[in-house]
C-alpha cells in the first residue's frame, strides 16, 4: 500500500530503546472486560499488541515508530494509522493517551527477554 505523500515524507525515528521488550497493562481510566493485554515492542518497528480476553487471545500484529512524543501505529492488514500520546512516568512505566483515554504500562521484561 502507498502512504499518502505526507506521510511518506514525515520524519520518523528509529525505536528507542526504551520501548523496547514486553509491557503488560497496569491501569487503565476505562476498564474493559479483558483478562489482560501486553505489548511488546522490537528493535526492528514491529509492535504486537495482545488482547487476553479470558478464554482466548487476539493478537494484532503491528508497526510503530515515535513521531516528537507520540507513538504512531499501523495495522498493514487493516491500513490506518494512529497516534497515541505517551509519556514514561519511570523507565518501567508507561503511559499512553489515546484520544483523552489513558492506560498505563509495567515493562516486565526488555528486549530479548532479559
Amino acid at each position: 500500500m502507498r502512504l499518502p505523500n505526507w506521510l511518506s515524507r514525515a520524519p520518523k525515528s528509529d525505536p528507542p530503546a526504551a520501548f523496547l521488550g514486553r509491557w503488560k497493562r497496569v491501569r487503565a481510566d476505562q476498564p474493559d472486560g479483558d483478562a489482560g493485554v501486553t505489548m511488546e515492542f522490537t528493535a526492528d518497528g514491529r509492535l504486537h499488541y495482545i488482547i487476553d480476553t479470558g478464554t482466548s487471545e487476539q493478537v494484532m500484529l503491528l508497526t510503530y515508530h515515535i513521531d516528537g512524543n507520540e507513538l504512531v501505529t499501523d495495522q498493514p492488514s487493516r491500513s490506518r494509522i494512529e497516534r497515541t500520546r505517551f509519556v514514561f512516568e519511570t523507565p518501567d512505566i508507561l503511559l499512553l493517551d489515546f484520544e483523552g483515554e489513558r492506560t498505563w504500562f509495567e515493562r516486565i521484561s526488555l528486549a530479548g527477554g532479559a
